[in-house]
């Protein structure tokens, strides 16, 4: 057993499961200090020391550079972050630290700051170990679309630059420093509890029965993409740079999650078939960081007999721009045409349409699996109905199951559209 001096760190990127982490320490019989409670963001709680994040919150506002970014996280476009600055903010983490010691018994802090910081720390804490986490980069940008922040919805691509900025550091730590961290995979440890807990006890001296892991975790709180998926393929020609960190963590990891995901050529979109029964058309201004969200739930959902057709709305935002070519140059259907407004947009992709029914998918919207199938074998059965609508998830702002009920004719016309434009439409009806 490690004396109760060495404090236990939990660090890893925002929203990559170190609150999962902490929880199980806790659950374990680690002392993690004063926890922030629950928000909007966090509906289970941080289970982040109030006093660290504090202090983590100070120095990091003091070494982030300036410019556009999120410094509450340190990251800025710039990614300046001036490590001479720390010198002055040891005294302050010595008595904190201090306090910790003085209560006696195993203790622990949690703050992903703290992975911008892990040096710092580690010159403050005698003997300290760490419990080091990451999660895929897609689940993670997926994840940050969910906090109600604006800041995040506006700069979807931040999700995988922070998540760079951040695991860049907590791999070169974790290389560093081997024999006193763990480094794990939150994915393959959710899938591996029996394993991951004699890790802990063996690497750093926390007994966690697994039951306590199973009464801990919540599996609704990490929706995960894996396998194959085409999103996976699409992350790895728009951001190839995380990709490649993400091989390297799972290389170095105690725990990876090699093995669980792969980059196929299912990216690729293969020649549209003949005939079409079914064309989505998804209009693009300016939207390119989400817009692989959507085309990949079209490659995730759509029936074989389908194509895909994104509209480039006069976009003028060069990332928008090099993502559309990237779908251009692995296969997709791209149409350009001057900025003329989304129902302009949705009309050209229609006119270029060659199937049967058609689906006007925005952007920043994603397909459900099973709708498209559903939508189609109702107007196959039924040639009297033009229009099959279904009920919508919403992210962001807003959470939750939005249940439409039945077409209202009056309700439409006086009370403003309620039906998500997301719908599978008759090509003819359309006309």
């Amino acid at each position: 057993m490690l004396p109760a001096r060495s404090p236990l760190v939990v660090a890893g990127m925002h929203r990559s499961g170190t609150s999962l982490a902490a929880s199980l320490l806790a659950a374990a019989g680690v002392e993690m200090g004063p926890a922030i409670p629950a928000d909007d963001g966090n509906v289970s709680g941080y289970l982040e020391d109030r006093e660290f994040l504090a202090l983590n919150r100070e120095i990091l506002a003091s070494a982030t550079g300036t410019g556009v970014g999120h410094r509450d996280w340190g990251w800025v476009e710039s990614e300046v972050l001036d490590t001479s600055r720390l010198a002055e903010f040891v005294p302050a983490a010595g008595c904190l630290v201090g306090s910790r010691q003085g209560a006696g018994g195993r203790w622990g802090f949690k703050d992903p700051r703290s992975t911008l910081l892990l040096d710092f720390w580690d010159g403050v804490c005698d003997e300290a170990r760490y419990l080091l986490v990451y999660r895929y980069p897609w689940d993670v940008a997926d994840s940050m679309q969910r906090i109600p922040a604006d800041l995040f919805r506006r700069n979807p691509s931040w999700a995988y630059r922070i998540w760079s900025f951040y695991n860049e550091r907590l791999l070169q730590f974790a290389r560093r420093n081997r024999e006193r961290c763990l480094l794990v995979c939150v994915d393959a440890a959710i899938r591996q509890p029996e394993l991951f807990g004699s890790m802990l006890r063996d690497r750093l001296g926390v007994r966690l029965e697994t039951q306590l892991f199973e009464e801990t975790l919540d599996p609704a709180r990490f929706r995960t993409v894996e396998g194959s998926d085409p999103l996976i393929g699409l992350v790895s020609e728009v951001f190839p740079e995380c990709v490649t960190l993400l091989r390297e963590l799972d290389e170095a990891a105690d725990l990876g999650a090699s093995g669980l995901w792969a980059v196929t050529a299912e990216a690729r979109r293969p020649e549209t078939p003949t005939p079409v029964d079914l064309s989505v058309v998804i209009p693009c201004f300016n939207d390119g960081p989400l817009l692989i969200e959507a085309v990949a739930s079209f490659a995730r959902c759509a029936p074989p007999a389908s194509e895909a057709i994104v509209v480039d709305d006069g976009s003028d935002d060069p990332e928008t721009l090099e993502i559309l070519n990237i779908l251009a140059r692995v296969g997709y259907r791209v149409v350009r045409q001057p900025n003329r407004g989304l129902s302009a947009a949705r009309n050209r992709g229609f006119e270029d349409a060659a199937g049967r029914y058609v689906v006007p998918l925005d952007a920043d919207n994603r397909l459900v699996p099973g709708f498209l199938e559903t939508a189609i074998g109702v107007l196959d059965e039924s040639p009297e109905l033009g229009v099959v609508h279904g009920d919508w998830r919403e992210f962001g702002d807003r959470n939750g199951y939005c249940e439409i009920g039945d077409f209202d004719l009056r309700r439409m016309t006086e009370g403003g559209n309620y039906i998500d434009a997301c719908a599978v439409i008759r090509e003819a009806a359309w006309r």
